[in-house]
């Protein structure tokens, strides 16, 4: 079954997933920013200024591992949403240390864009977190119904048959 609309309400049916859709669309944006934050991480080391060299090679460096830590977020995120926002976080909090160690103030714009990434990926965690025990509460309760059947079973009294008496569908 699918997912249905109907007038600007969504109905869930029994079969609709919609874990997936959290986690598809953190990779979807993060991919192309991961590329973006790496090419602005080189290419900020050319625009270094002859005076302070030193902290524009430290934003590049910055903002390369942070790029790093996105790729890595990014490849696992549809998989694992909990290891990715364990991977989009520590790359804020180096955003957030670069921009206020270094001149360069577009880190903190990439810092943010990392925290929104690991909100999108916690969201796309709890749903899926969600669904599974959603899955394991309706084993469980299938598991106590076959169970109380087949105690059910065994507690029925067993129809007594005498011995000198023929058993139906049998000749004398």
């Amino acid at each position: 079954m699918a997912c249905l609309a109907r007038d600007h309400e969504v109905v869930l049916t029994p079969g609709c997933d919609r874990s997936g859709n959290v986690r598809i669309a953190t990779l979807v944006i993060g991919a192309p920013l991961t590329g973006s934050l790496f090419v602005r991480s080189l290419s900020s080391f050319g625009h270094s200024s002859a005076a302070s060299p030193l902290p524009t090679a430290a934003a590049m460096g910055i903002g390369l591992v942070m790029a790093l830590l996105w790729l890595a977020a990014s490849g696992i995120v549809a998989w694992s949403p909990g290891v990715a926002t364990g991977l989009y976080l520590p790359a804020a909090g180096l955003g957030l240390i670069g921009a206020t160690a270094t001149p360069t103030r577009e880190l903190a714009v990439w810092a943010g864009l990392s925290v929104v990434l690991s909100v999108t990926s916690y969201l796309g965690y709890r749903s899926e977190r969600s669904r599974r025990h959603a899955e394991r509460v309706e084993a469980t309760e299938a598991a106590r119904a076959a169970w109380d059947q087949h105690q059910q079973g065994l507690a029925a009294p067993a129809t007594p048959v005498s011995v000198g008496e023929p058993a139906i569908g049998s000749e004398p």
